[in-house]
């Protein structure tokens, strides 16, 4: 029997915290090697206010950029029935990204000539969580993080040639859709097209000439009026 009602308290407590934590990343790649965009992590209300969380400040977003980077800014979130932080990024650099350690789990995004690379996991399994040992705690962890409210997007300034997340039908555009619990491969590549200087030389030779036709046809049609009134004024004693 306490089995039984200690299943039926996890099964209502897993539905009251239905879609408990929401991460929302919408990231834009500008061309000038810097990103942009907002990343938010809550908790729903509910479990906000069991208690005070400030002993553990550490979210999904520190694997991407640190708060104190300049260019982003931290505010509170309380929306929708969620209680968190977003992160604004206003042009931060390739550079700002990761943690510097040369770890392959860092998020990094690099760009080579034409090639802009996104590499690097997030890692939301948060070690055992799922795990404490105890099997009425363990299907309560696995639910909550199933439930869990996730999108991650990047936008690109180019076609994406390759990626582990859903293309865009534009291909300027990926999109993840993890559950907690797991470890995601961000993993993109995009090419940016080559300039082709050979038709914009061509394209500006061709106006030039449609130009100075033009001007050549208005010089001679100037020239024949000319002509034409100085016939006109000529003396008519002379006829």
């Amino acid at each position: 029997m306490r089995k039984i009602a200690a299943l039926v308290g996890i099964v209502t407590l897993a539905f009251s915290l239905t879609s408990c934590v929401k991460l929302d990343m919408a990231l834009e790649v500008n061309k000038d090697s810097t990103v942009s965009g907002t990343m938010i992590f809550a908790v729903v209300d509910s479990l906000a206010a069991m208690g005070d969380t400030s002993e553990d400040t550490s979210s999904p977003t520190d694997s991407f950029v640190s708060p104190t980077t300049k260019g982003v800014t931290v505010t509170k979130y309380k929306q929708g029935g969620y209680t968190g932080e977003k992160f604004t990024l206003d042009r931060v650099p390739f550079s700002e990204f990761g943690n510097g350690e040369g770890s392959e789990s860092d998020f990094k995004i690099t760009r080579d000539g034409k090639r802009i690379t996104v590499s690097g996991f997030l890692d939301l399994s948060s070690g055992d969580a799922t795990s404490s040992g105890n099997e009425w705690g363990d299907a309560l962890a696995k639910s909550i993080m199933s439930s869990a409210d996730i999108k991650i997007s990047i936008k690109f300034p180019a076609k994406v040639v390759k990626s582990t997340g859903e293309i865009s039908q534009d291909g300027k555009s990926v999109t993840w859709r993890p559950t907690l619990g797991e470890k995601l491969d961000l993993t993109t590549t995009v090419e940016i097209p080559s300039i082709n200087f050979g038709l914009i030389v061509g394209g500006i030779a061709f106006l030039v000439a449609i130009g100075g036709g033009v001007v050549y046809f208005l010089g001679r049609r100037k020239t024949k009026q000319e002509d034409l009134e100085a016939i006109v004024e000529i003396d008519p004693t002379t006829n």
